[in-house]
């Protein structure tokens, strides 16, 4: 049988088949090209998810980095002040030992001048000691740290990000952050306000933490302008817990250390959360450097309110003094 007569009397089965392969030509063609896309998309997903991840990483060792470096500047303030009034005395008592035992009065002249010299040495060497006390302090006060324009809310929610980054996916804390109003200018350091909102947030989620059951309670970030008067935007973190006494906020109000072990004493160290400790000195050394009130006060259902005050950066670019001032992004870049 010729091929004519092949085709004419298997052309519908021919047909069929020739459809058929190109089909699966097409189909395969099609299925390939989805491959090559979706690779493409998991390679581009998982390279963002480096990035943010290498960005995280970043930014928790930087802030890491600063709260130690607050840490020792804060311990440094404290220890050089408690020093400089024994070293003031010692040079004192040295300067009243020379006038009422002066030399002169020595019979032996070799015990004379070994107490001229042990006097001459007590008041150098405590001349030596307020010289390094002085340049503690002057470190401690951070005096030409640099300062500019930032935006709060950017801040409370990148304090929000950096607490979940670290927290543990088996201890997770629910957090509703509310932020009020958007481009919540403020005037100061954009690293040290985070850590400010980063550290009262680690206290209330401690605090949710040892509840018996996370499902109700919830830890609640807002930041939000006060009407009033002097235009202060207003950060609070509370969190649910117990009731606790009047003596325990005051107490925790009054101090400017702000130190568990200053507030841990009678009734209230069965009371007092356990993360109101050295992360609260950070927050009020803080807030003291941005001319920020750090208050804390009990909720009506039980638990703690934090609540800090700030004043709002002028209108262009400007301090509530007027001076020009530098814009600065969420990471304290220059914009």
């Amino acid at each position: 049988m010729s091929p004519a007569a092949l085709y004419a009397r298997h052309r519908t089965a021919f047909w069929l088949a020739a459809g058929l392969l190109l089909f699966l030509i097409f189909n395969e063609l099609r299925l390939d090209r989805l491959v090559r896309r979706r690779t493409e998309d998991l390679r581009r997903s998982m390279a963002e998810q480096e990035r943010l991840s290498a960005v995280a990483a970043a930014t928790r060792t930087q802030l890491a980095m600063f709260e130690r470096r607050s840490v020792v500047q804060q311990m440094s303030g404290m220890i050089a002040h408690e020093i400089n009034a024994p070293v003031g005395a010692i040079r004192t008592w040295a300067a009243l030992a020379r006038i009422k035992c002066p030399t002169a009065a020595v019979a032996d002249p070799a015990a004379a001048e070994a107490l001229s010299n042990a006097l001459s040495r007590i008041d150098g060497e405590a001349t030596r000691i307020a010289d390094i006390v002085s340049r503690v302090r002057k470190y401690a006060r951070r005096e030409h740290e640099r300062v500019a324009i930032c935006e709060l809310d950017a801040i409370v929610e990148s304090a929000v990000r950096a607490y979940r980054a670290e927290e543990r996916s088996d201890a997770r804390v629910p957090i509703n952050v509310a932020v009020a109003e958007r481009q919540a200018g403020v005037f100061g350091q954009p690293l040290e306000l985070e850590v400010l909102v980063l550290n009262l947030v680690r206290n209330a989620a401690s605090a949710v933490r040892r509840l018996d059951c996370l499902k109700g309670p919830e830890v609640a970030v807002g930041v939000e302008l006060v009407r009033a008067a002097d235009g202060r935007w207003r950060i609070t973190v509370e969190n649910p817990g117990p009731v606790l006494s009047a003596q325990v906020f005051e107490k925790l109000n009054a101090r400017a250390e702000g130190l568990a072990c200053e507030v841990l004493d009678g009734e209230a160290d069965r009371e007092i959360p356990e993360g109101l400790g050295l992360g609260l000195t950070i927050c009020r050394g803080i807030a003291d450097s941005h001319g920020a009130t750090l208050r804390f006060e009990a909720r009506p259902e039980g638990g703690v309110r934090a609540t800090v005050e700030i004043d709002a950066a002028g209108p262009a670019g400007e301090d509530t003094e007027g001076r020009k001032t530098m814009k600065v992004n969420e990471q304290g870049e220059d914009a």
